[in-house]
């Protein structure tokens, strides 16, 4: 966000009520950790169910997950929809975008390794954050210090064969994107 653009509240108010409505069906902390300390795996379904996921019961692990993945997407182009400033939209895949670019680092490049972990909810796809992988100086349509989080991310995995060290520094550019973005707004 180059433009430091002061941002009215008044902008806000019908996706703000918009999505505090949604809210009430969203699982609460207290909820869950009801659940997974009393109930089983059925009351979690249940649960999930009245929060609008679909039937998960009869569901695998990679059901699951398959399931929050889609609701997750569902839910970022929702509010890619509604929002006012599309250019907000990078704060909330800012998060994801760090998690596509850790997945790609730590499998070598690779985005058929561990292709099932990528997020389709990041602003960047993971093919954008695979050329910035492979191109020694380039930054591609990523911000610079990101793309070049990545290169010395990949390049500490392979000198030090550490992956904390590589998500640290991937984590280190993530929360200066973020102070950036915030203070931008």
């Amino acid at each position: 966000m180059p433009n430091n653009k002061k941002i009215k509240e008044t902008d806000y108010l019908s996706f703000s009520a918009y999505f505090r409505g949604k809210e009430a069906r969203l699982l609460s902390r207290d909820r869950l950790d009801r659940i997974l300390s009393d109930g089983g795996y059925a009351e979690a379904c249940r649960a999930a169910s009245d929060a609008g996921y679909p039937d998960l019961s009869d569901a695998d692990v990679a059901g699951i997950n398959a399931a929050l993945e889609q609701r997750l997407a569902e839910e970022m182009a929702e509010v890619r929809e509604m929002l006012p400033d599309a250019e907000l939209m990078r704060l909330l895949c800012l998060e994801y975008d760090c998690h596509n670019a850790k997945v790609l680092v730590k499998s070598g490049g690779s985005l058929e390794k561990n292709a099932s972990l990528f997020s389709d909810a990041g602003c960047y796809t993971p093919e954008e954050l695979k050329a910035v992988y492979d191109d020694e100086t380039g930054s591609g349509v990523l911000p610079t210090d990101f793309a070049e989080a990545i290169r010395e991310s990949k390049s500490a995995l392979a000198r030090t064969g550490n992956p904390q060290l590589s998500d640290f520094l991937l984590d280190k550019a993530y929360f200066a994107l973020l102070l950036r973005e915030a203070e931008a707004t």
